[in-house]
């Protein structure tokens, strides 16, 4: 929550801006299941804003499961760096 209030800030000093929510998972599971899983995280994160008054026309979602790793998937550190989601500013 700290993060994404600070998105907040950002998104509300630069009312021109619009990001790509961006999710990810490990790679543990069928790549199904975790493109699902990264779609439905972008998705949480992109509710959250909007319930804060983040235009939702701002935020587009994506989901790319387990295809962008940040850390090797050799062990739960690793694993957890690529649970994420990032936010990348469209323009």
């Amino acid at each position: 929550e700290p993060a994404l209030n600070e998105v907040i800030k950002l998104l509300q000093a630069n009312p021109s801006w619009a990001m790509v929510v961006a999710g990810h998972t490990d790679n543990v599971g069928a790549q199904a299941a975790n493109l699902s899983l990264s779609r439905d995280r972008a998705q949480s994160v992109i509710a959250w804003l909007s319930a804060h008054g983040v235009a939702g026309a701002r935020l587009v979602p994506a989901g790319f499961g387990d295809t962008r790793p940040i850390a090797e998937n050799q062990d739960e550190a690793g694993r957890q760096k690529n649970r994420r989601v990032d936010l990348v500013k469209l323009y």
